[in-house]
């Protein structure tokens, strides 16, 4: 179990500083390495248009050794055709008008370290006498990966196009916030459970896969560069840092669901993860190789990740007897990998993943799912005594220790067992644990159902009760002896003796629950003496 918990502590760390590096691998590409932009007209508008004809040629300067010239006529421009654009995918960009040079994109020289330029729109502002013009467009692929990327011009209304595309990507747009906000809710909560102690840090690290998975789907949308323009290299590359970093809080937020005997074949898969992240930043950084030119091997690491998680779910669920939430575990992510091996095949499909939410969509539904399972848990562990499965100790404070003065009828009682000590040193604290247990259970069936029961220490119970008169009081204490003295006379049991005190706010008017605590305390002491008196008199 040590090795096991260092291992896990090792991981974590890993992959702490491998984000860390990446995320450091985005601020220096956006802070050192623009893109070189020449453009010669203010921006006014834009609309749609699109053309097919090119050729390609050799060039033996260019990353892969080939470029593409498309040769398209503008013919007779309306009123509202104020724009020429197009979205690039890790291309340079040359762009002629009557041979002109009108815009240029290339890579930034100082201390690059990547190939690409970046994804993102690329507007030209047209005006009435370009009518009749030709525009030559002249792009060069980054990487062999997107050589053959189908390429749609437009012309027309900037506002259209603006709309049209934020309007073709509102889906995504929608789903990538909700997992961000959805994220940032969960790691809120999960600080908040740890500040109070009472924390295993699973809801941690499904906010960050859910904050991680957002941000993937949120750079990727296409129309993201149209509303935050100037960063597109720092967008592209947020959305392939997003992705490659995926695995690891999932797997970690799955390892707190399952059994520990399956965690050793996890923390390898994390172990290669967090290794291949290294790599991928360490070639980036030193610009041997683009993380979207080892994009094969991230999705390999996530194809492999769905593999080990598939045994350790199935595991579980084959696991007698499974949890509900085992279950509904298992369900959930079966979804998501049928939505996630979909998306993946389309993009290889597709060559893109422009419209891919499959996978956001279903992991967004398994997210919210385990993140309210695992809240409600948090909470329950937080207020419920495991043993009893009555109010603990420290909900119990949280209603007794209040200074307000009471403004409805109140009672409380609290119970102590007694001679608890003797039945652990003679019989085991087996036996004692099972006298606690059967006196809670005795409480819970004769208490009113809108009772306060809790376990306020070892052997201490208390109920408060709203609406409560000495008559009602007494009845209850008279049905809990009378439940007791049944199950002291079935044969071969442990006898099970308490004592008990109440306190009523009628008797004292404007005290506090607290004050109420002390006095029911003080008559269930005299409660105890006097069994004690009994028994040794």
């Amino acid at each position: 179990m040590k090795k096991e918990s260092r291992n896990y502590r090792l991981i974590v760390l890993s992959f702490l500083l491998v984000s860390l590096c990446m995320i450091a691998l985005l601020f220096y590409i956006d802070l050192t390495q623009k893109s070189e932009i020449i453009q010669n007209r203010s921006v006014q508008g834009y609309r749609i248009l699109d053309a097919s004809l090119y050729h390609e040629a050799e060039d033996p300067d260019a990353p892969i050794g080939i470029k593409r010239e498309y040769v398209l006529n503008l013919g007779n421009l309306d009123e509202g055709d104020n724009c020429f654009a197009f979205y690039q995918v890790h291309h340079y960009i040359q762009i002629f008008l009557n041979e002109e040079l009108v815009y240029s994109q290339m890579p930034g020289n100082r201390h690059a370290v990547s190939k690409s330029t970046g994804c993102g729109w690329v507007m030209i502002p047209l005006f009435s006498q370009d009518s009749g013009k030709q525009i030559r467009v002249i792009l060069t692929p980054a990487y062999e990966a997107v050589r053959d990327r189908e390429t749609v011009f437009l012309v027309g209304s900037r506002h259209s196009i603006i709309a049209g595309s934020v309007k073709h990507d509102v889906d995504g747009f929608v789903l990538s916030i909700l997992a961000i906000g959805a994220g940032v809710i969960f790691i809120g909560v999960s600080l908040f459970w740890m500040f109070r102690k009472k924390h295993d840090n699973s809801l941690f690290y499904l906010g960050v896969f859910s904050v991680f998975l957002g941000f993937w789907k949120l750079t990727d949308i296409r129309s993201i560069t149209l509303l935050i323009r100037g960063h597109d290299l720092l967008l592209s590359y947020a959305s392939l840092v997003m992705m490659t970093l995926l695995p690891v809080p999932f797997i970690l937020f799955l390892e707190k669901q399952i059994e520990k005997k399956r965690f050793r074949f996890l923390n390898l898969v994390c172990i290669v993860s967090v290794f291949v992240c290294g790599v991928q930043t360490a070639l980036q950084f030193t610009g041997k190789m683009d993380l979207r030119e080892s994009l094969l091997a991230t999705h390999c690491m996530i194809a492999l990740t769905v593999i080990a998680v598939i045994v350790s779910v199935v595991g579980e669920l084959l696991r007698k007897p499974a949890s509900r939430k085992s279950r509904i575990t298992c369900i959930c992510f079966l979804l998501c990998v049928t939505a996630a091996v979909l998306d993946l095949v389309l993009y290889y499909i597709n060559d893109n993943s422009a419209g891919m939410l499959n996978t956001i969509a279903v992991f967004l539904l398994y997210i919210v799912t385990m993140g309210v399972m695992t809240i409600s848990e948090l909470s329950y562990e937080a207020n419920v005594d495991i043993g009893t499965g009555l109010f603990n100790r420290s909900r119990c404070r949280e209603i007794v220790m209040d200074e307000t003065v009471l403004d409805e009828q109140t009672c409380l009682i609290m119970f102590d067992l007694n001679q608890l000590k003797k039945v652990n040193d003679t019989l085991g604290h087996e036996a004692g644990d099972e006298l606690i247990f059967r006196f809670s259970d005795i409480l819970r069936q004769n208490m009113p159902a809108r009772a306060f029961l809790g376990r306020y220490g070892g052997d201490e119970f208390i109920a408060v009760l709203k609406q409560c008169d000495e008559s009602m009081a007494e009845k209850i204490l008279g049905d809990i002896a009378e439940a007791v003295n049944e199950y002291n006379s079935a044969e071969g049991r442990v006898q099970l003796y308490y004592a008990a005190g109440y306190a009523l706010s009628a008797e004292y008017p404007d005290c506090s629950m607290r004050f109420l605590l002390e006095k029911a305390d003080e008559r269930m002491y005299l409660d105890k003496k006097g069994y004690y008196d009994r028994l040794n008199g």
